[in-house]
């Protein structure tokens, strides 16, 4: 079929012979030139859309400089990041300048072709709408058109600065004081629930499962309860999403949800009731070794210099319960004259009586803390400062300065219990069970005994607090060994032992309620909340840069719309709105005389045209007509280029 087309000629009517006296549709030429007639208000509404974009830009910036991220919305209605945001900016941006550009290029291009040119400059310019490297390549022949082109493309850059304008920084948060913080946490010690005691013994010999529980994470963690431990504490966790002691018939306390503090976004404090034993304590001092020579009595009598002990009082008459009494004695020495070591013993005896204490309770949500220096959990306000980054904290806060961040008040009575219990064999014991659990962590000796004239003093320590507390002077000889002294305003009972055994009781309170014994919900009083946020910051100086290329884009654009008021008709770069001005006869109609294109495709959008060899006398061509006259392109002598 396509051979016989090109060695056939079929006689078709030209386009260009058939008249259209009697269509009425057809428009006569129409020229009509003005500023205002021509304005090119998609070119205008353009720019002033980038205009806008700008300042879209600036009042995000504005809005989310330092706001917390998970407050960043309208009316608690969660919206897009900034970020997202100034992409979507600069998306619009970008679709508005392309609609500025594309308006300029075909007004610069048919000025050019109203003033005369060649085809090749008018090639050229359409080329440089559409190609970087024409431009690249054609220096010598820059223009209007190739401007508005390079400034267009140039605004790739927008998005990378107005990325750069906006990111995010962590700090505490200055709001969260007075927060409303609930705990489920027993406030009594339940019977029988740490010590069992085996045989005749009237102690406890060792720890119940429930109670073993808790002193495994209490030596594992210190006093912090640990979210990330196979026992943890929940706090805002449901029990399927941690391992417990017993993940069997836990309490509900607040409803569908297992946690046992509620509230806290970040660290928090507040005092909190719980069980625990209260110290009633009471000192008595007397003279040590005072002016004996020690060495002259040539004896092998050993002297104390610093004991612990603790044993169970299973009736107190005073406090109508079973009680723990401690003892502690420490010397204070120095090495006297003719080897006299004289001293002062003290003696400090408390009686630990069960009794609902106030804990100063310090809360880590292990969900919104972020400062990797931070730990996560439940603990007791005097180790607080294990869990918050100090170089972080603002030196003054809601007008509290930095330390009194962390004066929290130390654990109060809020009023005493009765817990009374009875030894025997082969029974559970909860004082002896904490008994068992002083002894074993803090019972402890350290003495000083004359082994002899060649030897001297020998000093023999036991158990982990004596070498703890106790210690030499260094500045003095340490063969006397007669300068031993606790450091000064360290009182044993009210440091290491007791808040450890806060700690311990903490632990057995929280515990107690998670295996279901009885604990209420209350509120914590003395709330307080810093939390380690994130927030979104403004860098004005990439917006400018951004700013800037948009403004740049405009500027370059802006002088291929000089002359518009020059053309007399709407114009584009459509490749049949210029065959049409170059008189291509199977476009010709009565309707180019109008120039618009939009009369053209009225007219003639229907035909059908088809690009491919045409027959002629001396060498087919290559063009668009009419179906039937063209024939496909096929390879061979001829059509080789």
């Amino acid at each position: 079929m396509d051979a016989e087309k090109i060695q056939s000629r079929v006689a078709v009517q030209p386009v260009h012979d058939q008249t259209y006296a009697d269509d009425d549709s057809v428009q006569n030429a129409r020229w009509i030139t003005g500023v205002f007639r021509r304005l090119p208000w998609i070119g205008l509404a353009a720019i002033f859309a980038t205009i806008g974009a700008a300042a879209s830009a600036f009042a995000i910036l504005r809005c989310s400089k330092d706001v917390r991220t998970d407050h960043w919305g309208v009316k608690n209605v969660p919206a897009p990041s900034p970020n997202v945001l100034l992409s979507i900016v600069n998306s619009i941006t970008n679709l508005v300048l392309l609609a500025a550009v594309g308006q300029g290029y075909a007004i610069a291009w048919w000025r050019r072709a109203l003033e005369g040119s060649t085809v090749t400059e008018l090639h050229r310019s359409w080329s440089f709408s559409s190609s970087t490297l024409s431009i690249l390549t054609s220096l010598k022949s820059f223009n209007t058109i190739a401007l508005a082109a390079l400034m267009t493309k140039l605004t790739i850059l927008d998005g990378v600065l107005l990325q750069k304008a906006t990111s995010t920084y962590l700090a505490y948060d200055t709001d969260g004081w007075g927060v409303d913080l609930k705990a489920y946490i027993a406030t009594e010690l339940p019977h029988n629930y740490t010590g069992i005691m085996y045989g005749a013994n009237d102690t406890a010999s060792l720890y119940t499962p429930e109670f073993l529980s808790v002193m495994t994470a209490y030596r594992a963690n210190g006093g912090l309860i640990d979210f990330n431990a196979g026992n943890a504490i929940p706090i805002n966790f449901n029990h399927s999403d941690q391992q417990y002691y017993d993940p069997v018939n836990l309490p509900q306390p607040f409803g569908v949800s297992s946690d046992y503090f509620q509230g806290c976004s970040g660290s928090c404090w507040g005092n909190v009731n719980a069980a625990g034993l209260w110290w009633d304590c009471a000192n008595a001092t007397e003279p040590w070794a005072a002016n004996v020579s020690l060495s002259a009595s040539n004896s092998s009598q050993a002297y104390p210099l610093f004991s612990t002990s603790f044993s169970v009082n299973w009736y107190d008459q005073s406090a109508n319960s079973t009680t723990i009494k401690a003892r502690i004695a420490y010397v204070n020495s120095v090495e006297g004259e003719n080897g006299t070591c004289p001293g002062v013993l003290t003696t400090q005896t408390c009686v630990l009586r069960p009794a609902v204490v106030t804990y100063g309770a310090w809360i880590s949500d292990e969900n919104n803390v972020t400062d990797a220096d931070s730990s996560k959990g439940i603990g007791l306000s005097s180790n607080a400062k294990a869990g918050i980054n100090l170089k972080a904290v603002p030196t003054t806060l809601h007008g509290l300065t930095r330390p009194d961040l962390y004066s929290f008040p130390a654990t109060q009575l809020a009023n005493y219990a009765s817990l009374v219990e009875t030894p025997g064999p082969n029974r559970r014991t909860t004082m002896g069970g904490i008994e068992l659990a002083l002894n074993t962590l803090f019972a402890s000796s350290a003495s000083i005994e004359w082994t002899g004239p060649s030897t001297g003093w020998s000093l023999t320590t036991s158990g982990s607090t004596a070498p703890f507390y106790f210690s030499a002077d260094s500045s003095v000889d340490v063969s006397s060994l007669c300068n031993y002294t606790l450091p000064l305003g360290v009182d044993p009972a009210t440091t290491t032992i007791k808040t450890s055994l806060d700690e311990i009781l903490f632990r057995t309170s929280l515990h107690a309620a998670m295996d279901g014994h009885p604990a209420t919900v209350q509120q914590l009083t003395g709330t307080n909340q810093m939390a380690y946020r994130q927030y979104y910051k403004s860098d004005y100086r990439w917006l400018g840069g951004a700013v800037a290329s948009m403004l740049l884009a405009i500027l370059g654009i802006a002088p291929s719309y000089y002359g518009f008021w020059q053309l007399g008709r709407r114009v584009t770069l459509g490749p049949f709105e210029i065959a049409s001005a170059l008189q291509a006869p199977i476009l010709e109609h009565p309707a180019v005389a109008s120039g618009q294109v939009d009369d053209l495709i009225e007219h003639v959008g229907d035909r059908r045209v088809q690009y491919g060899l045409v027959p002629e006398v001396e060498q087919p061509k290559l063009v668009m007509a009419e179906p039937d006259r063209v024939a496909r392109p096929a390879y061979g002598p001829r059509g080789r280029r």
